[in-house]
């Protein structure tokens, strides 16, 4: 698979679509799926990456050993794939964010496409911007941290 670099500035209509850019279309594949990412952005995963992250959630599917560390993780991937849902284009090739989605990421008529490797994210500019500059994307993960 090929990695995911660089970011773009894209708008967000007022139906939640959007277009990609085709070097990232080109990487990611036909079969997509937008999700919450592990802060305050959006992640967007290609049928592959979402298998090898499947993979990964198959030891967590219940719990064993109710180890905290465990206990954590099973909810993590039970959260991660209720959250999923495909990210499919229309006829005019943009694509739809759910709404739910959009509220979570704080997502409003601009938005930042940004490669992380396998995955491409979505941002706010707004709270990218703030990430760079005092590491907020983990926000959500850390309550400390504003």
């Amino acid at each position: 698979m090929k990695i995911l670099t660089g970011n773009y500035e894209y708008f967000l209509d007022e139906k939640g679509r959007t277009r990609i850019p085709q070097v990232v279309k080109e990487i990611l594949g036909e079969n997509l799926y937008v999700g919450k990412g592990m802060g305050s952005f959006l992640a967007v995963y290609s049928q592959e990456a979402l298998e090898e992250k499947s993979e990964l959630a198959k030891q967590y599917q219940e719990i064993r050993t109710g180890s905290e560390e465990e206990i954590r993780m099973v909810s993590y991937y039970r959260d991660f794939f209720a959250d999923m849902a495909p990210f499919v284009s229309d006829n005019q090739k943009r694509y739809r964010i759910p709404k739910n989605l959009i509220n979570y990421a704080n997502l409003k008529d601009k938005i930042l496409l940004v490669g992380n490797n396998t995955v491409l994210e979505i941002w706010s500019p707004e709270l990218y911007l703030r990430r760079r500059e005092r590491d907020v994307g983990f926000s959500r993960l850390d309550p400390k941290v504003e």
